[in-house]
């Protein structure tokens, strides 16, 4: 990057103000007094260098860093500083800044302008490249912004990094950049219970992560390498959750897991007993509708617990409820029995009793804090309910038995949203307003209704 070297005749005179003036003088060697020796960004790693003028007064009013360096007791005594922690494409965005109060960043160099921004503690800098990240974060960048933003202790960026991981994790594990993440992210990314994706997808992607991780290393890509790239990964994947065909077709397949995590899996598709399990079977719950964080909350509606509850033999289990007021309707919990697998379809009617959303899926019954087992079946998109609109739950399940719900309350209030619950005709399982499934619904409140 060459810079000027000329005297504009009468220059003061045609630049009306002190910033036209300032900014004149920016990349130009007309009265500089320091010279800084960079890597030319042009060359890449040819290790070729290049000059670029500043002026130690403009330097010094704007950064401490730059004062001491160049007027404090340890100042600098040549006129050539070299500075072999930044390219050229950086630095002159740093002194553009500087001189012009103003910035030309890009994706390329955002992160060493930030960097410098920091180091000679230009907080309007920061302040600008942090904005510029969180406009421009997406699926393609976030694995390489967030080390950058942990590593620069920015706190808000660091939190929106991970809230375009965990709202587009099923994007974010088939993007190149995945495979390039360090060891210790990885970690920390599998690991989170707010990852929307399925399990199996997050094993897949995993298991390429760890082909490209031996490659790095120089290791052969063998089953015990990735076995031993993946050994603080592979507990944080939650194999209970995968379909018992998935597991044998792709987890079997990879064989990175040992012959005893093996046996107790396929001893837990097959529902029996067994104390060695070693992975979660608590399902990932997204943070996020819509693209909108979601404060999840939850109502529920029986008082105590009943007797055995059986399914697979008369029909469904269903239930009516309106509320009275507008709600966003993500989910509902559905009794079951420790450890057992539940082959659950499920519909969801509006108040024309047209099918607005359904699905087949087989869940597997988790402890609960309230004391009792059962799953979660959550939407994958949040369904709007209007107030005083009925809306109807069906799950027809073939499963071993499981507790039921006793006391249930025709009206139950939750964070003030009133619930009524209805006995509907669908329901041939027994369930009513009363007794039997559907224990708790998930659901947020529309910004007018919160509170």
């Amino acid at each position: 990057m060459a810079s000027r070297n000329y005297e504009e005749d009468n220059w003061q005179t045609t630049r009306d103000t002190i910033k036209e003036r300032n900014k004149f003088m920016f990349n130009n060697s007309l009265l500089s007094d320091v010279k800084f020796v960079v890597k030319d960004c042009r060359d890449g790693e040819k290790g070729n260098k290049i000059t670029i003028p500043a002026h130690k007064y403009v330097l010094a009013i704007s950064s401490p860093v730059f004062y001491a360096m160049l007027y404090g007791e340890l100042a600098e005594t040549g006129d050539t500083i070299e500075l072999s922690d930044c390219d050229s494409e950086g630095f002159s965005e740093l002194l553009r800044f500087i001189y012009c109060d103003e910035v030309l960043l890009s994706g390329t160099s955002v992160m060493q302008v930030l960097y410098l921004a920091k180091k000679f503690i230009i907080p309007s800098l920061v302040k600008k490249c942090t904005e510029f990240l969180e406009h421009n974060l997406d699926v393609e960048n976030v694995f390489s912004v967030l080390p950058q933003a942990k590593k620069f202790d920015e706190s808000q960026l660091v939190s929106q990094c991970w809230e375009v991981l965990d709202l587009r994790a099923a994007e974010a594990v088939n993007s190149a950049s995945f495979e390039e993440v360090n060891h210790e992210l990885l970690t920390e990314f599998v690991e989170r219970n707010t990852l929307a994706v399925k399990e199996i997808e997050l094993f897949r992607a995993v298991q390429r992560w760890a082909v490209c991780e031996c490659q790095r290393r120089g290791v052969e890509n063998n089953k015990k390498e990735r076995r031993e790239v993946l050994s603080t990964v592979l507990k944080h994947i939650r194999f209970p959750l995968m379909s018992q065909k998935d597991f044998a077709d792709v987890v079997l397949s990879a064989e990175v897991l040992n012959l005893e995590e093996v046996v107790a899996m396929f001893r837990y598709f097959s529902l029996l007993p067994t104390d060695k399990l070693m992975f979660s079977e608590k399902r990932r719950t997204p943070e996020y509708d819509g693209g909108r964080k979601v404060r999840l909350l939850q109502c529920n509606r029986f008082v105590r617990l009943g007797g055995s509850w059986g399914y697979g033999t008369y029909g469904p289990d269903a239930i009516i409820f309106s509320t009275n007021c507008p709600i966003v309707f993500l989910g509902f919990r559905l009794f079951g029995n420790r450890n057992s697998q539940y082959l659950t379809k499920i519909k969801v009617y509006n108040d024309s009793q047209e099918v607005i959303w359904s699905r087949e899926e087989t869940y597997v019954a988790t402890v609960e804090e309230c004391g009792y087992y059962g799953y979660n079946v959550m939407f994958d998109k949040g369904i709007q309910l209007e107030a005083n609109t009925p809306c109807t739950i069906e799950a027809l399940i073939n499963g071993t038995n499981s507790v039921s719900g006793k006391g249930g309350q025709t009206v139950a209030m939750c964070e003030n949203v009133t619930f009524t619950y209805v006995t509907t005709q669908k329901s041939a399982n027994g369930t009513s307003a009363r007794e039997g499934q559907f224990p708790a619904l998930f659901f947020r409140k529309l910004p007018n209704n919160q509170s």
